[in-house]
């Protein structure tokens, strides 16, 4: 007898649906939806990981909407931007 509790393939819909939002370029609210489920589960690496990509996605967007260009990259990378998400979180 096979038994499986929670079921075998059970998938977070907010990890789904946090991709689709930012897949169209509704960025804001992808956001939104990464930063609740860090709310419900503090550390979970593929909401941060998808909230890292919100924000870059938001820091690429404001630096083609801006007239002079600027190098961002030191400033979020990953090496710098997780410390910051984990002191946010903690």
């Amino acid at each position: 007898l096979n038994y499986d509790e929670p079921w075998g393939k059970m998938q977070p819909v907010r990890h789904a649906l946090g991709g689709l939002l930012l897949k169209r370029g509704l960025v804001e609210e992808a956001e939104e939806v990464y930063r609740e489920d860090l709310r419900r589960l503090p550390k979970n690496p593929w909401s941060i990981k998808g909230l890292m990509r919100c924000l870059k996605e938001r820091l690429q967007g404001a630096d083609s909407r801006t007239t002079t260009t600027m190098d961002h990259s030191p400033c979020c990378s990953a090496k710098t931007v997780s410390p910051i998400l984990e002191q946010k979180l903690s």
